[in-house]
């Protein structure tokens, strides 16, 4: 898990995390605080289209799938439970 994910945990009240996966050692991280969704491979152009507004975007010099974006978003789905 990286850094920038550990520090964004403990600094916010964080209750989802969604991602494609990869996020190596974040399961015992998440417990008791957080599920980690995944979005289902292959459907990246209906998820954008269920995006309703982008309302900020932290650590953008990260690279955009790093960033942290806060979306406001309506029937998002569907998603998979990676980490309860």
């Amino acid at each position: 898990m990286s850094k920038t994910t550990h520090s964004l945990l403990k600094a916010h009240d964080v209750l989802v995390i969604i991602g494609k996966g990869g996020m190596k050692g974040i399961a015992s991280e998440l417990k008791d605080r957080c599920v980690y969704l995944a979005y289902t491979g292959g459907c990246a152009a209906l998820a954008s289209k269920l995006i309703q507004e982008v309302k900020t975007v932290h650590w953008l010099d990260l690279g955009m799938p790093e960033a942290v974006w806060v979306l406001r978003v309506e029937d998002f789905g569907p998603l998979i439970v990676g980490i309860d």
